[in-house]
């Protein structure tokens, strides 16, 4: 704001001031006009009678007015007065003789005169007296500019205020909108909302959570805010948590809260620009999980019942082509071998979505055992070798080194159907005359085959040794990336860019299998790189290991494995 003064008044001195000057002796007017346009650069106007001054005021609007004291006409202080009324700001400066200076002094005040000077006066006096009414004038001019902008401008600010209040009346109130909103969610979901900060402590949780929480805990649910979550939350590990934060993603868990037996889906989210803060939303899955039994349970009756007269179907075809019932012709026999074999397709599908029902409901028995796991593996290679052959396939299977103090428990037959797939697979969907590799590693104890696996959940982890990983690869033209999470989904058939005849439940089911037997199917695959599927199964120290323990342990490990596969 000095600034913009500063330039005015530097715009002001730059340009001629308007000097208007009045006496009734004219010897007076033409001196000290004379004097004045030889050294400044004003204009001079001057007159002898002041009610001619006053006529022609307007037309030269002066800066400066300059009336002697006593003129017959008019008296100077009457004169200046009626400059004053019509030019408020005009600097007035009155010549008076020695006897009229008390009247002059009296009169200052009433007019608001300048200055006076006393006749005779001093050229320089006068022309110094001169440039300070000009300045004075100048800074008055430049001042009330300056107010003009200022109160420009505050009139510019009260309305940017007003309109400022308006925009931030609406904003509250859509602010306060949304708050209701989200505490109407909040405080009336169906689903328990908590936020966690970044240690897992309980900041807020809305009614949903702490009726759970007391309904298994009692008055315990009172102490929730000074709580990590993981003390009410089953299998909820934070370091999860923070490893799947870290890499942006949202953490998914099937659970249950402790002490209640309630099945519930977990999802935490990590808040963004809030200091490591957490929102998480479990779910009572109950009713849902009661559908889908009802649903598994409708499958598995419908499928049961086919499988009567489909054998039934299978048992007459072998007894028509045996001729029981006449000799057929050949094109008989070849008509009935077709339709034979697509109810033994229509028979295997059944028994497959049968065995699916089973392993989901937990159902399904196994017949637990130690076993030779190379013993088995041999077995698939050469039951496959013929296929391999077949399809120009080079299949090789590589030595692995054991020791007699490790030992694998499982269904021989489940684990051999596994096995059978994984490999059949690698011969049937890759292209002839490629190689498929079966090798086995004992890995360290260390090795995490997926997110969920814990230790702790293998019984008892003392008499744990590691894990077999049974290696079957192939170098075919790979499975996308974006096809490699569904790949063991149920109905999976293929891939988007390649798909196959299959019921696309055979790796379902075969990852439901490793599942009980505590271990898992990985997959490591790359476009025009080909497949490595891996089977990881738990290995035990034959001497500390007890039998009647693998069951329990297994039964844990399943719950575990869901939330993390």
């Amino acid at each position: 704001m000095s600034l913009n003064i500063e330039e005015m008044l530097m715009q002001l001195r730059q340009q001629p001031a308007k000097i208007l000057l009045v006496d009734d002796e004219h010897i007076v007017t033409s001196s000290i006009e004379s004097y004045l346009m030889l050294e400044t650069p004003h204009d001079i106007v001057s007159h002898n009678n002041p009610l001619d001054a006053l006529a022609i005021l307007d037309t030269i609007r002066p800066d400066v007015v300059i009336s002697d004291f006593n003129m017959p006409q008019l008296t100077g202080i009457e004169f200046l007065k009626r400059v004053k009324a019509q030019f408020p700001n005009v600097e007035t400066i009155l010549l008076t003789g020695y006897a009229d200076k008390e009247n002059a002094i009296a009169a200052i005040n009433e007019v608001g005169i300048y200055r006076y000077l006393e006749k005779p006066w001093d050229n320089a006096q006068l022309q110094a007296t001169i440039e300070q009414a000009l300045e004075r004038q100048r800074l008055v001019r430049g001042l009330e500019n300056t107010l003009k902008k200022v109160n420009k401008l505050n009139t510019t600010l009260k309305n940017y205020n007003v309109v400022l209040e308006e925009t931030v009346a609406k904003r509250t109130e859509s602010l306060e909108e949304a708050k209701a909103e989200l505490e109407a969610i909040f405080n009336h979901s169906a689903d328990a909302i908590i936020l966690l900060d970044r240690q897992g402590y309980v900041e807020l949780y809305n009614p949903v959570f702490e009726a759970w929480v007391k309904q298994a805990h009692g008055e315990k649910g009172s102490v929730l805010k000074e709580s990590q979550v993981i003390q009410w939350v089953a299998n909820l590990r934070l370091e999860e948590v923070r490893d799947a934060f870290a890499k942006g993603e949202s953490y998914y868990l099937e659970t249950r809260l402790q002490g209640n037996e309630m099945p519930i889906e977990a999802l935490g989210t990590q808040l963004p620009h809030a200091d490591g803060r957490s929102l998480w939303i479990f779910r009572d899955v109950t009713q849902r999980r009661k559908l889908d039994e009802l649903r598994q349970d409708f499958v598995a009756t419908l499928t049961h019942d086919l499988r009567t007269p489909l054998q039934s179907t299978l048992q007459f075809y072998e007894f028509f082509t045996q001729g029981k019932f006449g000799k057929p012709t050949q094109q008989q026999i070849d008509m009935l071998k077709v339709m034979s074999e697509s109810h033994e397709d229509l028979l295997s599908l059944v028994n497959t979505l049968l065995d699916v029902y089973r392993y989901e409901s937990g159902r399904q028995s196994l017949v637990l055992q130690e076993f030779d796991i190379f013993h088995v593996i041999n077995q698939v290679v050469d039951a496959l070798a013929p296929l391999a052959e077949e399809r120009k396939h080079l299949l090789q299977l590589l030595p692995c080194d054991w020791s007699d103090n490790r030992v694998i428990f499982g269904d021989v037959l489940e684990i051999k159907r596994v096995m059978t797939n994984l490999i059949g697979n690698a011969l049937k969907h890759t292209p002839e005359g490629t190689h498929v590799e079966v090798s086995a590693k004992v890995q360290r104890p260390g090795m995490r085959p997926w997110r969920g696996f814990h230790e702790e959940d293998l019984s008892p982890p003392d008499a744990w040794l590691g894990w077999l990983s049974l290696e079957i690869k192939d170098n075919g033209q790979g499975i996308p990336e974006e096809d490699q999470a569904h790949l063991f989904q149920r109905f999976s058939q293929g891939t988007s860019r390649k798909r196959n005849s299959g019921s696309g439940l055979g790796l379902y089911l075969a990852q439901q299998i490793m599942h009980q037997h505590g271990g898992v199917i990985t997959l490591e695959s790359h476009e025009q790189k080909g497949s490595v599927f891996t089977l990881w199964i738990p290995i035990f120290e034959r001497e500390g290991f007890k039998h009647d323990t693998l069951e329990a342990s297994q039964q844990r490990h399943r719950r575990a494995v869901k939330t993390g596969d």
